[in-house]
């Protein structure tokens, strides 16, 4: 499944673009993961939002649009804009936005998110990771290659990407398999954080600190973040307290497991009222990946 980069409207509002033209024979499987994504997203947004003010960024402004709607929309025109982009770009040039776009499929879907672009008009173009700063820099230089003129030239926008691993040298995701976000919210996130790497005085790799920073003081708290006896407004003071054992691990630890146990908790609430076939095919396929895992 792919999830591009939000863009930025010239009509004063973002859009959130899903790729779910997925030629997966598990369609079912990748339309309810997209619902459960969308849902965890506008639960976390009434959260944040009461936390950090009124005037915060909301999913109201949000546009979200599926690019299989978008291609139904005009075919034709779609099509005809992606088969130009394979003209002009040298085939080299695609495969720069992935060492691994060595197939038909993966050039296809990449000259594809350049068709999104030209069909979507955005100002402003957001990227969190290398690939996706790739690929927008590849749709501005088809902007120069064709001479696009009745489109304003994006602008790409980088954002940092919140890392969730949580052990160092494990990839994000990798190692978790015992917690699943549909399970108990407390000793999941509990089991989670207990099992983080914190190493006193250590702010050079300390994923529980990051995450403090990042989304305890970033995302979901008004003005500060209390943790024991102190109070923390800037992260610059959190990191140095840490290093200097002022902030330990046993007084961080528990305040990051009450946060991501809240998270959590505001994501299943929303997902029992909205999602609750979904979530159950969820399960499904976790329980059957579970028994390949086992015969493998």
């Amino acid at each position: 499944m792919f999830f591009s980069p939000f863009f930025s409207l010239p009509l004063s509002f973002t859009l959130f673009f899903i790729g779910d033209a997925h030629p997966s024979k598990h369609i079912d499987n990748v339309n309810a993961s997209i619902k459960l994504f969308l849902s965890a997203l506008r639960a976390l947004d009434i959260s944040s939002a009461t936390a950090l003010g009124l005037d915060a960024p909301t999913m109201n402004s949000v546009r979200v649009v599926m690019q299989s709607e978008a291609i139904l929309s005009d075919p034709s025109g779609y099509w005809i804009s992606v088969i130009n982009v394979g003209r002009s770009c040298q085939l080299g040039k695609i495969q720069e936005c992935d060492s691994e776009n060595d197939t038909a499929g993966q050039v296809i879907s990449t000259m594809m998110h350049v068709g999104d672009v030209l069909a979507l008009g955005p100002t402003t173009m957001s990227c969190s990771t290398v690939h996706q700063q790739r690929l927008a820099e590849l749709a501005i230089y088809y902007y120069g290659e064709a001479g696009v003129k009745d489109l304003v030239l994006p602008i790409i926008r980088s954002i940092s990407e919140i890392s969730t691993t949580l052990s160092e040298g494990d990839s994000p995701g990798v190692g978790d398999g015992e917690y699943f976000i549909c399970d108990d919210t407390k000793s999941g996130a509990g089991n989670k954080m207990k099992r983080a790497f914190c190493a006193p005085t250590n702010v050079d790799f300390n994923p529980p600190l990051q995450l403090a920073i990042d989304v305890g003081l970033g995302m979901f708290t008004k003005d500060s973040l209390v943790i024991g006896d102190q109070t923390y407004n800037v992260s610059e003071t959190m990191i140095n307290d840490f290093k200097n054992d002022v902030l330990t691990p046993q007084a961080l630890k528990p305040v990051m497991k009450k946060i991501f146990s809240d998270i959590m908790g505001t994501i299943q609430n929303a997902w029992k009222k909205e999602c609750g076939d979904e979530v159950k095919l969820m399960k499904q396929v976790r329980k059957n990946a579970g028994k390949k895992k086992k015969k493998n």
